[in-house]
């Protein structure tokens, strides 16, 4: 679902910025596609972990950014909303070492490693670390210099190849999955596992 979405609103984006040239529909685009981005990692990190005050957490936190992008996007003049990327990945983040805390506390049947979510975690927490400075920074002062736009777009695209590279290991290893992993100490037995959960998803 998330690969769908992330192909069809980068298609529309692609097509507003450089084929009809209507940046304001592009910047409308760029928008949705960040709340949507959100709020899909959230859901795969509320289905995935069991502490039921994280999870009110995350669907506040993932109501809050909603209401903040849209806030902004109705007050702001049309822009791609740079100052908004280091609200999402400080959250991802925060939920990222949340899910880890959680993880490794408990014990599984397969290695944490061999679970889809382990990589998925590990592809975006890679992708906010190392792109939420380089957001904050272009908020903060106006450049002008192309060396440093150049340097900005290698940085962010090597990111993203390793996000991507990272997320295709995660998806041979969903493959693999055999059934939904029993956590010792869970406080809900009937809480759902994160692969199990997720091939409802899709």
């Amino acid at each position: 679902m998330y690969a769908v979405l992330t192909s069809f609103l980068i298609f529309l984006a692609f097509y507003f910025s450089f084929i009809t040239k209507q940046k304001s529909y592009y910047y409308t685009i760029t928008r949705i596609h960040l709340v949507i981005e959100f709020l899909l990692l959230a859901a795969i990190f509320y289905l995935s972990i069991v502490n039921k005050v994280i999870k009110k957490l995350i669907f506040l936190f993932g109501i809050l950014f909603t209401t903040y992008c849209t806030y902004d996007y109705l007050t702001s003049v049309p822009s791609l909303g740079v100052g908004l990327y280091p609200f999402e990945y400080f959250l991802l983040i925060l939920f990222i070492i949340s899910l880890f805390i959680e993880k490794l506390s408990s014990e599984t049947e397969d290695p944490i490693y061999k679970t889809f979510i382990f990589w998925l975690s590990i592809a975006f927490l890679i992708n906010a670390s190392g792109n939420i400075f380089l957001f904050i920074y272009s908020k903060s002062v106006v450049i002008k210099d192309a060396e440093y736009v150049k340097n900005n777009t290698i940085i962010y695209d090597s990111v993203t190849i390793m996000k991507d590279i990272l997320l295709c290991i995660g998806a041979a290893m969903k493959g693999n999955a055999r059934k939904p992993n029993t956590l010792i100490n869970r406080e809900h037995s009937a809480s759902p596992d994160f692969d199990y959960s997720l091939n409802n998803l899709n």
